[in-house]
């Protein structure tokens, strides 16, 4: 089973689980509260944007605001087992975490002292997972980047394994993710109705560069000046391009 690719970070041990991740960075987005004083009314401009489908398997159905939390509620076909894994928690726990604690468009939201909480359902109504973040947890938040960029990238490959092949568009899907060292997370993507004596890649550098610039999931990564190398094979593995994006092509 494949999912669909940037939408975000970064955010991943079993299948799916890498667009999970990024289901939950990508209200960041959208979550500023100009010139909205109180939580709740932080959730309802949230709201007009609800229901909201994050992915293929994950609908933000609302944000409701309880006395001083906001509660991100989503509904998921996703398995218990995405959760059940240790290393996989910390790893979203530590990249939701830096989010909240840096991400500009949360400001109104910290500095209401809001506890937030992202709320996992299935289709049953079985709550599957609670992410909770108090004001104490992110105004006293020292990122710690996963030690530096490189372990990043290797912890960010290595939990991404079971998640291959990851579509990112019509018969188009990235079947390899690696890193070189320092900086450099290079993908390899098969467009496998394509061939490379007739006819052009669809996917050009200025569409990934934007969705670079504009999904809050990829916060640390863009932190982090990540070089980001994609190299395009036909169905026959010929190689079609080969794109290149540096942290000044997608500086903010």
């Amino acid at each position: 089973m494949s999912n669909t690719f940037l939408n975000n970070t970064f955010m991943l041990f079993k299948k799916n689980a890498i667009q999970f991740y990024f289901s939950i960075c990508v209200i960041f987005s959208f979550s500023q509260c100009n010139n909205i004083s109180t939580i709740e009314k932080c959730a309802l401009n949230i709201n007009k944007d609800c229901p909201l489908k994050m992915d293929e398997y994950t609908l933000l159905l609302n944000a409701k605001a309880t006395g001083d939390t906001l509660v991100f509620n989503y509904r998921t076909t996703y398995s218990m087992d995405t959760f059940k894994d240790s290393e996989y928690l910390k790893f979203i726990n530590e990249n939701s975490l830096y989010n909240i604690a840096t991400n500009i468009k949360m400001k109104e939201i910290r500095e209401s002292n809001a506890t937030i909480i992202y709320r996992y359902k299935d289709t049953e109504e079985h709550i599957l997972l609670n992410l909770k973040y108090t004001p104490e947890d992110y105004n006293t938040y020292q990122p710690t980047k996963l030690e530096n960029g490189y372990s990043y990238l290797m912890q960010l490959v290595n939990t991404s394994k079971d998640t291959l092949p990851i579509s990112i568009a019509k018969n188009i899907y990235i079947t390899k993710i690696s890193a070189e060292y320092p900086d450099t997370l290079k993908y390899t993507v098969k467009a496998e109705n394509l061939d490379a004596t007739k006819e052009e890649i669809v996917i050009k550098k200025e569409m990934l560069i934007n969705r670079l610039k504009e999904r809050g999931t990829f916060t640390l990564l863009r932190d982090y000046k990540v070089v980001f190398c994609y190299e395009f094979f036909d169905k026959n593995n010929i190689l079609m391009e080969k794109l290149m994006i540096t942290p000044r092509d997608y500086g903010l």
